[in-house]
């Protein structure tokens, strides 16, 4: 094989194998999988040896730290894969796994196969892993193990020290005489016939209840054959099952659904009772996982492990990369249903459209495919939370990890959807934490954002001057972090309630003028006087300030890449501009710190285009005073650089609803299609077509295009949109079925889309078509998790009673 160590061959063979119908096979899938892996990682493997060699030269090998990002890219394709074909289990259990494998690894140097043997016990071992109460880790459990062993042994050099002490003594205790012992003996032969006269009575009496309880389970039996006869079927293993209703087959699919929804989380043998064989598939063990476990080295491909665990949790957003990454497109493509932050982009770019056909405001393709949260799903909020807990020490002043731990708090403790309660729960997680980790200021950015976003803006202000004020007290590496605490402050000042999108009070003006004059004069920070306002000359230090940083920044720039303090100091210039000057001072601000990356970097860079994204987000809140044309070309030109990105399509809907140009509209959806397809792409100017249109001609050609195309015809999410759009808007049966079918037959690996075709067509499908459409999940290896008869049974007691 010509370059086996090219993680795109190996990602476009994979993605084409799994759509040839006639050879996919989960098992199949699996194995190409498991090759996939391995030659990436020995491609890696050649880097981390160049890079051990020159490791004293110079820092780690960015050819390296890549290398790892695509092995972790095809680990987590092969996640999702094994999710949507309805191992959810085998899912979870592989993620935990590698986390525990790469990230809670015992501090001790073994080859590879002797760190498997290891890794085995502790998985076998039946302790709490990843994201479980009570988990160690990997590390901890060993740790643990040889503590038990120690103590152990201690005691037992203590019992056998007691013993021959005993020994050495002299009278150790009463002696039975021989004279007795004989005497035992003799009484013990002269009893025997009585006690075997005993056991044969227990014998016979076990028989008769055997003998009894075999009779109820024949008539037991019968009466189950009895039933089955009567429902036309038969336990014959040689005789073929016929289901007669389609109704049978709709029950059976809403059973499937709900399983799955609620067995996602891996068995542990050790610790539950295990009723049956099929429970057993729901028990991950190591031979499940060992072929794809992987050894990262690189610090930036363990923490990018963590973000796309987050990001197979909660959805494609937030960016952890750029949206132009490879392992983004990956992750928009294996979409199967619409939920969590991409809903809800699609949902604000729906807000902004008049519909003269529609008049309900909500978003039709919610309606169509729309899906419940990740989170919202039972436990699920509290596997994320508890596996954050454990990872946060390992990655410390992160504000993702710190951001999306807090939202999984509310959503584990916070039983209703009530946006108070679970900013209580997230509140009273931050406080615990702040207890042991006092210096850690992104936690306390994070606790009074939320205070500020309840409504009580003292108490964050006061968190956040007492924090501002200690800072030049705590070490020079949490100091360099400062602006992204003085953004976090001036933007909770800016946004409250009491300020509109296009006025803000006079006092919060000055609110944010002190805190963004105190970054850019460099001094230490002192919390505002009551009722003054900021003199006129620390305005003018603070502008000359912030442009000698922004000028040393552009010359570190031509070292190192743009990061997350560095974009949010060029954000904290252009939100001083932007109160002092206005919005046109502002964008210069930004214009010159976009500049800063060079333009073959920008496209690959996330820390630029979350800038871009903060661009539009200010010429947005001054739309009023700004020519839409202008705004339009701003959002225009970030698609043309990122143009994977759902914000700033979101954004471009917005503008152009506004000024009712569709043209332009049209022209820019035409244009990215032909040049950089995706899923998103068509989701939004189907979105646009549906709430303009409802229904017609130019719709159909959308679907057709989008599904016809190399890169998105295997994208679940369109094919179900299409099929519920030929049903519900459309009016369209026949149609519907022939879409159906062509779906399958291109996403067979899809379960999801398999129980549509039982859910939504039911009645355009007759019993026989059904069954057959279940012998071929079968056949393509797909977890089913009921059997029919079960439905059958149920029906006929419910007919019964």
């Amino acid at each position: 094989m010509h370059n086996p160590g090219s993680f795109r061959l190996w990602w476009k063979f994979l993605h084409l194998h799994r759509g040839e119908f006639s050879v996919f096979s989960v098992s199949s899938m699996r194995k190409l999988y498991a090759h996939a892996l391995q030659a990436l990682s020995a491609a890696r493997n050649q880097f981390h040896h160049k890079a051990e060699a020159d490791r004293m030269v110079g820092p780690v090998d960015c050819h390296e730290v890549e290398a790892e990002k695509r092995l972790v890219s095809m680990f987590v394709d092969l996640c999702s894969f094994e999710w949507q074909a309805g191992y959810c289990e085998l899912a979870i259990g592989l993620f935990q796994a590698q986390i525990e494998f790469n990230l809670f690894a015992p501090p001790i140097k073994l080859s590879e196969g002797k760190k498997q043997r290891l890794f085995q016990d502790f998985w076998e071992s039946g302790a709490p892993r990843i994201g479980e109460d009570g988990a160690a880790g990997w590390a901890g459990w060993l740790k643990k193990e040889e503590e038990d062993i120690q103590r152990a042994m201690t005691r037992k050099r203590s019992d056998d020290k007691e013993d021959a002490e005993e020994e050495a003594g002299g009278w150790t205790g009463w002696s039975t005489p021989l004279t007795r012992i004989i005497g035992n003996i003799g009484n013990q032969q002269h009893s025997l016939p009585e006690e075997q006269q005993d056991v044969h009575d227990d014998i016979v009496k076990m028989d008769e209840e055997e003998l009894a309880h075999g009779d109820e389970e024949s008539v037991e039996g019968e009466d189950e054959n009895v039933l089955l006869e009567r429902l036309g079927l038969s336990l014959d293993p040689g005789k073929e099952v016929e289901v007669k209703d389609s109704m049978i087959w709709k029950r059976w699919s809403e059973e499937e659904s709900r399983r799955d929804h609620e067995q996602w989380f891996p068995i542990r043998t050790k610790h539950e009772k295990v009723e049956d064989e099929e429970e057993l598939e729901r028990a991950i063990l190591f031979e499940d996982v060992r072929e794809d476990l992987l050894t990262l080295t690189t610090k930036e491909a363990r923490f990018d492990l963590i973000c796309q665990f987050i990001g197979f949790c909660i959805g494609p957003l937030p960016l952890w990369c750029s949206s132009n990454d490879i392992s983004w497109k990956g992750k928009i493509e294996s979409l199967d249903e619409l939920s969590g932050p991409l809903l809800g982009e699609l949902e604000n770019a729906c807000l902004s459209m008049g519909n003269p056909l529609r008049s309900d405001g909500n978003n039709v393709l919610k309606q169509l495919v729309g899906g419940v949260d990740w989170l919202d799903e039972v436990g699920r909020a509290n596997f994320l939370r508890n596996a954050l807990l454990q990872c946060r020490p390992l990655f410390p002043q992160n504000g993702l990890l710190q951001e999306i731990l807090l939202k999984a708090e509310g959503y584990a403790v916070a039983k209703l959807d009530n946006a108070k309660s679970r900013s209580i729960a997230s509140l009273f997680l931050a406080k615990k934490l702040l207890k042991t980790h006092r210096q850690d200021i992104l936690l306390w950015g994070a606790f009074a954002r939320i205070e500020a976003a309840g409504g009580n803006l003292e108490a964050a202000r006061r968190v956040f001057d007492t924090t501002l004020t200690s800072l030049s007290a705590l070490p020079k590496d949490i100091q360099e972090i400062g602006p992204i605490l003085y953004l976090t402050y001036a933007e909770a000042e800016l946004f409250h309630p009491c300020n509109s999108a296009t006025t803000i009070s006079a006092f919060s003006q000055q609110k944010v003028l002190h805190i963004l004059c105190c970054l850019g004069n460099g001094g230490q920070f002192t919390p505002m006087p009551a009722n003054t306002a900021v003199p006129g000359i620390q305005l003018l230090k603070a502008r000359r300030g912030f442009k000698d940083q922004l000028q040393n920044l552009r010359r570190r720039c031509i070292r190192k890449d743009l990061d997350e303090k560095s974009t949010a100091l060029i954000a904290c210039a252009a939100l001083f501009e932007q109160v002092y000057d206005g919005w046109e001072a502002a964008a210069s601000v930004f214009e010159e710190g976009l500049r800063m990356s060079l333009p073959g970097k920008q496209r690959h860079s996330l820390h630029i285009e979350l800038l871009y994204l903060r661009y539009v987000a200010m010429l947005e809140q001054h739309k009023q005073s700004i020519r839409p044309a202008h705004v339009q070309h701003i959002v225009s030109q970030g698609l043309a650089q990122y143009p994977n990105n759902p914000q700033l399509f979101s954004a471009y809907i917005r503008c152009c609803s506004c000024s009712n140009s569709t043209a332009n509209i049209h022209r820019l959806f035409d244009e990215i299609a032909s040049k950089n397809p995706s899923a998103i792409v068509w989701l939004f100017a189907i979105l646009w077509e549906l709430r303009r249109l409802g229904t017609g001609p130019r719709i159909h050609r959308l679907f057709e295009r989008a599904l016809e195309d190399k890169e998105t015809h295997q994208s679940v999410v369109l094919w179900r949109c299409y099929v519920a759009y030929e049903l519900q808007v459309a009016k369209d049966p026949d149609a519907a079925r022939r879409v159906f079918f062509r779906a399958v037959h291109s996403c067979p690996w899809s379960k999801i889309l398999w129980l549509d075709g039982f859910q939504k067509m039911g009645s355009l499908l007759s019993a026989r078509e059904l069954t057959e459409l279940q012998d071929i999940m079968r056949e393509k290896e797909l977890r089913l998790r009921t059997d029919v008869y079960e439905i059958l049974l149920e029906e006929e007691a419910e007919g019964m009673s």
